[in-house]
């Protein structure tokens, strides 16, 4: 008698990128596999940071910000399974510690730093450092007519374009 069995591409695809994910120097190991989706953009001079953290009290969250690496980290705590008698059938959510750092453009302003949190989202604002507004400088172009360009062509002549030094001036007069 045959047996059929199920296969997926799907199973192969997750068990390689899996093994990527146990191979990747890069990975902190104190994150346990949870993925915390950040999104950064400018908007009207600041740069926003958003953290999806779902579930997470903002008072367990840590947020610091050092040399532009702006660091979130935490705990996604799971509720339901510490209650006794909970059996659960399906999960696809990730508890544990998690640690989230991103490099912030180099121009901000590090004092300039709020967060708010709403609905699980982080909201990190970040202002951008003033520039000072640069106004081109206007640079004078010497020609032959003007005196400070015959004095220095008189001078070429008389040292046929050698640098020479001049005496020094003493106070005694001869």
């Amino acid at each position: 008698m045959k047996q059929v069995v199920s296969w997926s591409p799907w199973s192969d695809f997750e068990r390689v990128l899996n093994a990527i994910e146990r191979e990747n120097p890069a990975r902190q190991p104190e994150t346990s596999g949870i993925f915390v989706p950040v999104d950064i953009y400018e908007q009207e001079g600041r740069i926003l940071v958003r953290c999806s953290v779902p579930g997470v009290k903002p008072d367990d969250l840590k947020l610091t910000i050092d040399h532009g690496m702006l660091t979130l980290s935490g705990e996604m705590q799971n509720e339901y399974e510490r209650t006794e008698g909970t059996r659960v059938y399906h999960r696809e959510h990730a508890y544990g510690r998690f640690t989230r750092s991103v490099k912030l453009p180099e121009d901000i302003d590090e004092g300039g730093v709020d967060a708010s949190f709403e609905h699980g989202v982080l909201t990190i604002s970040v202002a951008r450092k003033v520039q000072p507004q640069r106004q081109p400088k206007q640079i004078a172009i010497r020609t032959a007519a003007t005196p400070e360009s015959k004095q220095l062509q008189s001078d070429n002549r008389r040292t046929n374009g050698r640098k020479v030094e001049e005496p020094e001036k003493t106070g005694a007069m001869n």
